[in-house]
C-alpha cells in the first residue's frame, strides 16, 4: 500500500469515527472552534482551498497536500469531489503525519 493510499485509508477511518470534517466550510468551522488537528488537501484544489490553507497555517494546524486529486479524496470520505478534509482526532492526525514522514525517509 502506498503512502497516499494509507492516508486515504486513515481519512476513511476518521469519517467512520466522526472525527473528520470534509469540505472547506466544515474545516474552517472546526478550525474556528479550535478542534482541528490536521488539514489534508487534494493536489488539484489549490484555488478553492487557498483561504482554508492560509487560515490553518496561521492557526498553527499542520497542512498536508497529498498526491491524490479531489475525486480520490472525496471517495475516501464518502462524498463527491472534496478539496480538503479536516481531522479532529489527535491520534489519527499523528498517524497520518507519521505516514508522510516514513515515505520521505
Amino acid at each position: 500500500m502506498t503512502a497516499d493510499e494509507r492516508i486515504l485509508h486513515y481519512l476513511g477511518l476518521a469519517v467512520v469515527s466522526r472525527n473528520a470534517e470534509p469540505g472547506v466550510d466544515k474545516t474552517l468551522a472546526a478550525l474556528k472552534r479550535r478542534r482541528l488537528k490536521l488539514a489534508v488537501f487534494a493536489s488539484d484544489g489549490e484555488r478553492t482551498a487557498e483561504k482554508a490553507r492560509r487560515a490553518c497555517e496561521e492557526a498553527g494546524v499542520p497542512v498536508l497536500t497529498g498526491g491524490f486529486d479531489k475525486a480520490a479524496l472525496g471517495k475516501a470520505v464518502g462524498a463527491g469531489a472534496t478539496t480538503v478534509v479536516g481531522v479532529r482526532d489527535k491520534g489519527l492526525a499523528d498517524a497520518i503525519l507519521k505516514v508522510t514522514e516514513e515515505s520521505v525517509c
